[in-house]
C-alpha cells in the first residue's frame, strides 16, 4: 500500500499555474489605481523642482563668463607688473595694446562671447585695468600708489554688482 509522505499533504500543496495567474489578475483588476489629486500632487511637485533646477543652472553661464573675466584681469594685471619692470618702476606707458604685447592671450578687441581688456591706464606707480564682458560687467583691478590693488565688478547699464556676484569686489 502506499501512503503520501508529510510533504505531500493537502495542506503543502503547492498551486497550480492557472490559479497563480487568477489570483494575480484578481489583485490587478481590483486594484484602484491613483486618483487625480494623487496625480496633479506629483505633476506640482515635479514641475516646483524643475522651476528651482533651471533658475540654478540659468545663472551659469554669467558665473562662468565672470571667472574668465577674473582670470583675463590677473593675467592683465601680471603683465602690467612686468611692463612697470622693465620701465624702472612706471606704469605710464601701460596700455592695452602694450597688455597685449606683453601678453598675448590677452583680447583687447570686444568679442561677443569673450571678455576683453577695454582700457588700461597708468600713471607713476599706479595703474587701472578694466575688463569687459559680453554682458556690459566690468571687472576693474587697479592698484594706489602705496601699492594695494583693488578688484571691483560691476555692469556698465545697471552700476549693480556683476551677475551672480554678491558683491560688487572679487
Amino acid at each position: 500500500m502506499y501512503s503520501p509522505s508529510p510533504k505531500h499533504t493537502s495542506r503543502n500543496r503547492q498551486p497550480h499555474t492557472g490559479e497563480v495567474v487568477n489570483g494575480v489578475l484578481r489583485r490587478v483588476r481590483d486594484a484602484d489605481g491613483f486618483s487625480m489629486p494623487e496625480i496633479l500632487a506629483v505633476l506640482a511637485i515635479i514641475g516646483i523642482l524643475a522651476a528651482i533646477a533651471i533658475a540654478l543652472f540659468s545663472s551659469q553661464p554669467a558665473k562662468a563668463m565672470g571667472a574668465r573675466a577674473k582670470e583675463e584681469g590677473r593675467a592683465a594685471a601680471t603683465a602690467a607688473q612686468a611692463i612697470a619692470t622693465d620701465s624702472g618702476g612706471d606704469y605710464s606707458s601701460l596700455s592695452p595694446a602694450e597688455l597685449n604685447k606683453e601678453e598675448p592671450q590677452l583680447r583687447i578687441t570686444p568679442s561677443p562671447s569673450e571678455p576683453w581688456v577695454e582700457s588700461a591706464k597708468g600713471q607713476g606707480s599706479e595703474y587701472e585695468i578694466v575688463i569687459k564682458t559680453p554682458s556690459g560687467d566690468e571687472f576693474k583691478i587697479a592698484q594706489n600708489p602705496s601699492g594695494e590693488v583693488s578688484r571691483t565688478c560691476a555692469n556698465a547699464t545697471t552700476k549693480a554688482p556683476c551677475a551672480g556676484a554678491e558683491s560688487g569686489s572679487w
